[in-house]
């Protein structure tokens, strides 16, 4: 049961406002992780969230050449993880790869965190540039001196 000050709140992490901006491909795949989530299968969303990091290295970097280790060198190359975020990810493709080949039955707290690993991916690879141009706008200068 959420109460009002749970944070974030479920509806919130697991539709992002941006997220009907998402390929087809991805949204749906993402959508189908959340609802695996919220219907308590947390096997398929291990192995959803491993399928989503691959279709989302396919659309931003073009990388399709079948491996998850180049899907994720090929979206720290170009920008979209950083080192850290490529060894959370290796984890959550290493976790779906237990639920689909060796049997591996995640509790409801493992598929939680798979399940905001790949969202992280998710805002950092599709998070509207927009978004953050206008936040930069807003933000006062520094005055003079270099006063905060």
């Amino acid at each position: 049961m959420t109460t009002p000050n749970s944070l974030p709140s479920p509806v919130e992490s697991s539709t992002p406002a941006w997220h009907a901006q998402l390929p087809p491909p991805v949204r749906t795949m993402w959508e189908e992780v959340c609802r695996a989530l919220e219907s308590h299968s947390f096997t398929l969303v291990a192995q959803g969230a491993r399928t989503l990091i691959e279709r989302v290295s396919t659309d931003r970097t073009g990388s399709a050449d079948g491996t998850f280790a180049a899907s994720l060198k090929a979206l720290e190359n170009e920008g979209y993880i950083g080192r850290r975020q490529k060894h959370q990810l290796q984890l959550v493709v290493e976790a779906g790869n237990a639920a689909a080949h060796r049997s591996f039955d995640l509790n409801q707290k493992e598929a939680r965190l798979v399940h905001h690993l790949t969202e992280n991916l998710l805002r950092s690879a599709y998070m509207p540039e927009e978004q953050v141009d206008a936040l930069r706008t807003q933000i006062p200068p520094r005055r003079p001196g270099g006063r905060r």
